[in-house]
Protein backbone atom coordinates (compact mmCIF):
# COMPACT_ATOMS: atom_id res chain seq x y z
CA UNK A 1 0.00 0.00 0.00
CA UNK A 2 1.36 3.10 -0.79
CA UNK A 3 0.28 7.26 -1.81
CA UNK A 4 -0.41 6.63 -5.27
CA UNK A 5 -2.79 3.50 -4.74
CA UNK A 6 -4.58 5.91 -2.34
CA UNK A 7 -4.96 8.24 -4.57
CA UNK A 8 -6.61 5.53 -7.42
CA UNK A 9 -9.75 5.10 -5.18
CA UNK A 10 -12.32 6.26 -7.40
CA UNK A 11 -14.67 9.05 -5.70
CA UNK A 12 -13.70 8.49 -2.27
CA UNK A 13 -11.65 11.53 -1.61
CA UNK A 14 -13.47 14.22 -4.71
CA UNK A 15 -16.47 14.18 -6.31
CA UNK A 16 -20.25 14.52 -5.97
CA UNK A 17 -21.26 13.00 -2.31
CA UNK A 18 -24.83 12.31 -3.05
CA UNK A 19 -23.19 10.21 -6.20
CA UNK A 20 -20.87 8.57 -3.76
CA UNK A 21 -23.87 8.00 -0.95
CA UNK A 22 -26.12 6.38 -3.81
CA UNK A 23 -22.82 3.96 -4.95
CA UNK A 24 -22.38 3.22 -1.89
CA UNK A 25 -25.39 2.53 0.25
CA UNK A 26 -27.82 1.11 -3.46
CA UNK A 27 -25.19 -2.39 -3.53
CA UNK A 28 -26.30 -2.71 0.55
CA UNK A 29 -29.65 -2.73 0.04
CA UNK A 30 -29.87 -4.79 -2.90
CA UNK A 31 -27.68 -7.34 -0.76
CA UNK A 32 -30.26 -7.12 1.98
CA UNK A 33 -33.56 -7.87 -0.28
CA UNK A 34 -30.81 -10.53 -1.65
CA UNK A 35 -30.12 -12.31 1.63
CA UNK A 36 -34.31 -12.08 2.18
CA UNK A 37 -34.54 -14.03 -0.78
CA UNK A 38 -31.78 -16.52 0.60
CA UNK A 39 -34.14 -17.30 3.83
CA UNK A 40 -37.69 -16.95 1.79
CA UNK A 41 -36.17 -19.93 -0.24
CA UNK A 42 -35.41 -22.08 2.36
CA UNK A 43 -38.73 -21.81 3.90
CA UNK A 44 -40.42 -22.49 0.93
CA UNK A 45 -38.79 -25.89 -0.17
CA UNK A 46 -38.32 -27.00 3.28
CA UNK A 47 -42.32 -26.57 3.57
CA UNK A 48 -42.99 -28.86 0.59
CA UNK A 49 -41.44 -31.32 2.19
CA UNK A 50 -44.63 -32.50 3.73
CA UNK A 51 -47.75 -29.91 3.45
CA UNK A 52 -49.21 -31.87 6.36
CA UNK A 53 -46.65 -32.56 8.81
CA UNK A 54 -45.89 -28.95 10.39
CA UNK A 55 -42.61 -30.62 12.37
CA UNK A 56 -40.78 -29.69 9.15
CA UNK A 57 -41.10 -26.27 9.03
CA UNK A 58 -41.51 -25.57 13.01
CA UNK A 59 -38.54 -27.51 14.03
CA UNK A 60 -35.98 -25.83 11.40
CA UNK A 61 -38.24 -22.34 12.35
CA UNK A 62 -37.36 -23.11 15.90
CA UNK A 63 -33.61 -23.10 15.18
CA UNK A 64 -32.90 -19.74 13.35
CA UNK A 65 -32.61 -17.62 16.36
CA UNK A 66 -28.87 -19.51 17.11
CA UNK A 67 -27.98 -18.97 13.12
CA UNK A 68 -29.30 -15.46 14.24
CA UNK A 69 -26.78 -14.86 16.25
CA UNK A 70 -23.59 -15.68 13.94
CA UNK A 71 -25.37 -13.51 11.64
CA UNK A 72 -25.28 -10.81 14.56
CA UNK A 73 -21.62 -11.55 15.10
CA UNK A 74 -20.92 -11.36 11.24
CA UNK A 75 -22.73 -8.27 11.03
CA UNK A 76 -20.68 -6.91 13.66
CA UNK A 77 -17.38 -7.73 12.63
CA UNK A 78 -17.73 -6.45 9.09
CA UNK A 79 -18.34 -3.39 10.26
CA UNK A 80 -15.72 -3.56 12.81
CA UNK A 81 -12.99 -4.38 9.75
CA UNK A 82 -14.99 -1.66 7.60
CA UNK A 83 -14.04 1.11 9.70
CA UNK A 84 -10.90 -0.24 10.64
CA UNK A 85 -10.07 -0.02 6.93
CA UNK A 86 -11.81 3.05 6.02
CA UNK A 87 -10.50 5.14 8.77
CA UNK A 88 -6.40 3.72 7.60
CA UNK A 89 -7.75 5.10 4.37
CA UNK A 90 -8.68 8.16 5.31
CA UNK A 91 -5.33 9.14 7.41
CA UNK A 92 -3.32 7.41 4.95
CA UNK A 93 -2.05 5.13 7.63
CA UNK A 94 -0.24 2.70 5.48
CA UNK A 95 1.08 0.59 8.62
CA UNK A 96 -2.71 -0.27 9.83
CA UNK A 97 -3.64 -1.00 6.28
CA UNK A 98 -1.05 -3.09 5.24
CA UNK A 99 -1.79 -4.94 8.20
CA UNK A 100 -5.76 -4.85 8.14
CA UNK A 101 -6.51 -7.43 5.93
CA UNK A 102 -4.59 -10.38 7.76
CA UNK A 103 -5.82 -9.02 11.00
CA UNK A 104 -9.45 -9.25 9.58
CA UNK A 105 -8.87 -12.79 8.01
CA UNK A 106 -7.30 -14.06 11.31
CA UNK A 107 -10.15 -12.80 13.65
CA UNK A 108 -12.64 -14.06 10.84
CA UNK A 109 -10.58 -17.75 11.02
CA UNK A 110 -10.51 -17.41 14.74
CA UNK A 111 -14.44 -16.61 15.74
CA UNK A 112 -15.64 -19.11 12.20
CA UNK A 113 -13.74 -21.97 14.59
CA UNK A 114 -15.04 -21.21 17.80
CA UNK A 115 -18.75 -21.43 16.04
CA UNK A 116 -17.70 -24.71 14.78
CA UNK A 117 -16.81 -26.55 17.73
CA UNK A 118 -19.40 -24.56 19.76
CA UNK A 119 -22.27 -25.82 17.41
CA UNK A 120 -21.46 -29.39 16.67
CA UNK A 121 -19.75 -29.94 20.41
CA UNK A 122 -23.44 -28.51 22.12
CA UNK A 123 -25.52 -28.90 19.26
CA UNK A 124 -28.57 -30.82 21.26
CA UNK A 125 -28.63 -28.67 24.80
CA UNK A 126 -28.80 -25.31 22.02
CA UNK A 127 -31.46 -26.93 19.85
CA UNK A 128 -33.07 -28.45 23.44
CA UNK A 129 -32.41 -24.49 25.22
CA UNK A 130 -35.04 -23.39 22.36
CA UNK A 131 -38.00 -25.36 23.52
CA UNK A 132 -38.34 -28.07 20.70
CA UNK A 133 -39.86 -31.41 21.39
CA UNK A 134 -40.44 -34.58 19.44
CA UNK A 135 -40.32 -34.23 15.99
CA UNK A 136 -39.84 -30.46 15.96
CA UNK A 137 -36.86 -31.18 18.12
CA UNK A 138 -35.42 -33.94 15.63
CA UNK A 139 -35.80 -31.65 12.57
CA UNK A 140 -34.35 -28.27 14.14
CA UNK A 141 -31.21 -30.54 15.52
CA UNK A 142 -30.82 -31.92 12.27
CA UNK A 143 -30.97 -29.04 10.12
CA UNK A 144 -29.08 -26.80 12.68
CA UNK A 145 -25.65 -29.62 13.02
CA UNK A 146 -25.63 -29.53 8.85
CA UNK A 147 -25.94 -25.34 9.28
CA UNK A 148 -23.13 -24.95 11.80
CA UNK A 149 -20.74 -24.96 8.88
CA UNK A 150 -23.03 -22.16 7.14
CA UNK A 151 -22.36 -20.34 10.50
CA UNK A 152 -18.83 -20.44 10.54
CA UNK A 153 -18.00 -19.74 6.68
CA UNK A 154 -20.77 -16.81 7.06
CA UNK A 155 -18.71 -15.07 9.72
CA UNK A 156 -15.42 -15.85 7.99
CA UNK A 157 -16.54 -14.33 4.73
CA UNK A 158 -18.16 -10.87 6.41
CA UNK A 159 -14.59 -10.29 8.02
CA UNK A 160 -13.53 -10.31 4.65
CA UNK A 161 -16.27 -8.31 3.27
CA UNK A 162 -15.60 -5.36 5.23
CA UNK A 163 -12.60 -4.98 3.51
CA UNK A 164 -14.46 -4.59 0.56
CA UNK A 165 -16.34 -1.94 2.71
CA UNK A 166 -14.00 -0.09 3.99
CA UNK A 167 -12.66 0.37 0.68
CA UNK A 168 -16.16 1.24 -0.81
CA UNK A 169 -16.17 -1.77 -2.88
CA UNK A 170 -19.53 -2.45 -2.24
CA UNK A 171 -20.41 -4.26 -5.40
CA UNK A 172 -18.35 -7.28 -4.39
CA UNK A 173 -20.14 -7.53 -1.44
CA UNK A 174 -23.60 -7.38 -3.03
CA UNK A 175 -22.26 -9.85 -5.56
CA UNK A 176 -21.20 -12.64 -3.25
CA UNK A 177 -24.61 -12.44 -1.48
CA UNK A 178 -26.16 -12.88 -4.81
CA UNK A 179 -23.77 -16.25 -5.84
CA UNK A 180 -24.37 -17.41 -2.29
CA UNK A 181 -28.57 -16.90 -2.88
CA UNK A 182 -27.88 -18.06 -6.54
CA UNK A 183 -26.31 -21.46 -5.45
CA UNK A 184 -28.70 -21.68 -3.12
CA UNK A 185 -31.90 -21.25 -5.07
CA UNK A 186 -30.61 -24.19 -7.77
CA UNK A 187 -28.97 -26.84 -4.99
CA UNK A 188 -32.01 -26.82 -2.80
CA UNK A 189 -34.61 -28.46 -4.80
CA UNK A 190 -31.97 -30.87 -5.71
CA UNK A 191 -30.92 -31.77 -2.10
CA UNK A 192 -34.14 -31.93 -0.99
CA UNK A 193 -35.96 -33.64 -3.49
CA UNK A 194 -34.15 -35.37 -5.63
CA UNK A 195 -31.24 -36.54 -3.73
CA UNK A 196 -34.01 -36.85 -0.76
CA UNK A 197 -32.07 -35.65 1.95
CA UNK A 198 -34.86 -33.22 3.15
CA UNK A 199 -33.85 -30.47 5.96
CA UNK A 200 -30.78 -31.65 5.47
CA UNK A 201 -30.47 -30.90 2.19
CA UNK A 202 -31.69 -27.46 2.26
CA UNK A 203 -28.80 -27.32 4.84
CA UNK A 204 -26.46 -28.59 2.91
CA UNK A 205 -27.37 -26.11 -0.33
CA UNK A 206 -26.72 -22.78 1.87
CA UNK A 207 -23.22 -24.25 3.26
CA UNK A 208 -22.51 -24.92 -0.64
CA UNK A 209 -23.82 -21.28 -1.59
CA UNK A 210 -21.97 -19.44 1.41
CA UNK A 211 -18.67 -21.58 0.40
CA UNK A 212 -18.96 -20.46 -3.40
CA UNK A 213 -19.36 -16.80 -1.95
CA UNK A 214 -16.53 -17.03 0.67
CA UNK A 215 -14.19 -18.61 -2.28
CA UNK A 216 -15.21 -15.77 -4.67
CA UNK A 217 -14.24 -13.18 -1.99
CA UNK A 218 -11.06 -14.64 -1.18
CA UNK A 219 -10.29 -14.46 -4.99
CA UNK A 220 -11.43 -10.84 -5.20
CA UNK A 221 -9.21 -9.72 -2.20
CA UNK A 222 -6.36 -11.39 -3.99
CA UNK A 223 -7.14 -8.98 -7.24
CA UNK A 224 -4.44 -6.41 -8.69
CA UNK A 225 -7.16 -3.72 -8.39
CA UNK A 226 -7.90 -3.96 -4.76
CA UNK A 227 -5.99 -1.74 -2.73
CA UNK A 228 -5.78 -3.79 0.67
CA UNK A 229 -4.78 -7.48 0.25
CA UNK A 230 -4.02 -10.65 2.31
CA UNK A 231 -0.32 -11.15 2.89
CA UNK A 232 -0.97 -14.59 4.50
CA UNK A 233 1.89 -13.55 6.84
CA UNK A 234 1.47 -13.95 10.57
CA UNK A 235 3.54 -11.26 11.38
CA UNK A 236 1.52 -8.87 10.10
CA UNK A 237 -1.31 -10.03 12.47
CA UNK A 238 -2.07 -7.18 14.81
CA UNK A 239 -3.82 -7.90 17.57
CA UNK A 240 -4.46 -3.69 18.58
CA UNK A 241 -6.37 -4.24 15.20
CA UNK A 242 -7.89 -7.00 16.23
CA UNK A 243 -9.13 -5.54 19.68
CA UNK A 244 -10.08 -2.29 17.59
CA UNK A 245 -12.46 -4.17 15.38
CA UNK A 246 -14.56 -5.92 18.01
CA UNK A 247 -15.14 -2.47 20.20
CA UNK A 248 -16.29 -1.17 17.26
CA UNK A 249 -18.43 -3.86 15.59
CA UNK A 250 -19.42 -5.12 19.25
CA UNK A 251 -22.52 -3.17 19.65
CA UNK A 252 -24.16 -3.29 16.21
CA UNK A 253 -23.87 -7.63 17.07
CA UNK A 254 -25.31 -6.92 20.57
CA UNK A 255 -28.45 -5.23 19.41
CA UNK A 256 -28.93 -7.33 16.93
CA UNK A 257 -28.18 -10.78 19.30
CA UNK A 258 -30.83 -8.71 21.62
CA UNK A 259 -33.71 -9.60 18.72
CA UNK A 260 -32.35 -13.04 18.78
CA UNK A 261 -32.96 -13.48 22.20
CA UNK A 262 -36.47 -12.07 22.31
CA UNK A 263 -37.02 -14.87 19.76
CA UNK A 264 -36.22 -17.90 21.96
CA UNK A 265 -38.12 -16.09 24.62
CA UNK A 266 -41.27 -16.00 22.26
CA UNK A 267 -40.85 -19.22 21.27
CA UNK A 268 -41.39 -20.54 25.08
CA UNK A 269 -43.72 -18.11 25.58
CA UNK A 270 -45.73 -19.90 22.31
CA UNK A 271 -44.51 -23.25 23.59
Amino acid sequence: MNEKQLKEIPGMFDGNIYRLLTRLSLPILTGMVVKLLYNITDTFFISLIDKNDPSYIGGTGMVFPLLFFAISLASGIMTGVGSVVARAIGEKNHVSLNKAADSAFALGMFLSLLILGTGLLFAKPLVSMLGAQGAYFERGLVYFKYMVPFAALMVALHAVAGIFQGEGKMKRIMTAMMIGTVVNVILDPIFIFVLKWEVRGAALASVAGQLIAFIYVLVSIGAKDNIVQIKWSVKDISFKLMGEIIVIGFPMALGQMAMAISMVLFNHILI
